[in-house]
């Protein structure tokens, strides 16, 4: 390949393994992947699922299974922190009934097989140790990317210690013939984020004045229920001792959720008590993933929490769950009553 300018976006493919020290005991032992179910797909019977942060794609799994536990590495929520693991309980309660148990802040330290299938050793918070038996395991293992036999060494590109090619806002290496985007410049691995890079890549090549400069990412969970977030999480503003407060409305006092049948959901703003600015927000529910743009474009306008409690909603809409959020923020949500704290 040749070229005046090159831009680089070759993507990632699916890591080994990420678990420190786990190995398998036979070459003969078969992982099923996240995007990959090897010998034609997943059987009732039971099933260990086991997954890093960035994958949270266990539950439509379960739902074609009789039995099945996940175990969540404890560094996930030490990142994703109390923030996140309240998104998730609603999609816990949702699928108690599919899980045979849902282990969170639980890691697996080996994987053993076994005539009778496989073995696996888990390890909780508190260093408790079980062990179970299953007939299948299946690891969401994450993502490498894929910067590896570019003939990158041949040129002045930098690569990180993770492999990732290190790029500037407007997306150019230290080579000023090569530009990089997506999944090979570094988190989050998300198409959206790459498609944009591609955009700020291409108008600074073409002359314009761009660089790629977001206030937030949104993300979502494709499970049921759908998990969407963008932007400040509590644990993060916690560790950069930022005070944050936080309004929420329980979808159980929607108008619209109730009349899907929808009993749990809820919609969370992370709102700057000083300027009042939405900095972060979190959804669970049915179309969460549809519903977070609107909190994504409020954090890139500096968005206050009363022009979002100001813009008129259509009733009844899941969307209005997050204008009465940000009601709740005053104290002032029409359909659930939470004064505010003086």
């Amino acid at each position: 390949m040749s070229g005046k300018i090159i831009v680089a976006g070759t993507g990632c493919a699916l890591a080994d393994y990420l678990y420190t020290g786990l190995r398998f005991n036979t070459p003969q032992f078969q992982k099923y992947l996240s995007r990959q179910t090897g010998d034609g797909g997943l059987t009732p019977g039971k099933l260990v699922f086991t997954e890093e942060l960035e994958k949270f794609s266990g539950i439509p799994y379960a739902e074609i299974c009789h039995e099945i536990t996940r175990g969540q590495s404890p560094d996930a929520f030490n990142i994703g922190g109390p923030g996140l693991v309240s998104l998730i309980n609603a999609s816990q309660l949702l699928n108690k009934d599919k899980f045979e148990s849902i282990l969170l802040e639980t890691m697996v330290t080996s994987i053993k097989e076994e005539p009778n299938g496989v073995k696996v050793t888990l390890q909780n918070k508190n260093k408790e140790v079980v062990e179970k038996t299953f007939d299948k395991v299946l690891i969401s293992v994450g993502r490498r990317p894929n910067s590896e036999g570019l003939g990158l060494e041949n040129t002045n590109v930098k690569i990180s210690e993770r492999s990732f090619i290190v790029v500037d806002e407007q997306r150019r290496t230290n080579d000023p013939a090569i530009f990089a985007i997506g999944d090979i410049t570094g988190m989050p691995l998300l198409a959206h984020k790459a498609s944009h890079e591609g955009k700020v890549a291409a108008e600074v090549i073409s002359g314009s004045k761009a660089a790629y400069d977001p206030k937030c990412i949104p993300g979502v969970i494709y499970t049921n229920p759908e998990i969407a977030t963008c932007g400040v999480t509590e644990t993060q503003a916690k560790k950069e001792g930022r005070k944050v407060a936080v309004a929420k409305f329980p979808w159980s006092a929607s108008g619209r959720a109730t009349s899907m049948g929808i009993t749990l959901g809820t919609t969370k703003l992370i709102i700057d008590p000083d300027t009042e600015r939405i900095i972060g927000a979190g959804i669970v529910g049915p179309h969460a993933g549809e519903l977070i743009s609107e909190a994504a474009l409020a954090i890139e306008m500096a968005a206050t929490a009363s022009d979002m409690a100001m813009t008129i909603h259509p009733h009844p809409t899941l969307s209005e769950t997050l204008m009465e959020a940000a009601e709740d923020f005053y104290g002032q949500c029409t359909h659930i009553y939470h004064p505010k704290k003086k």
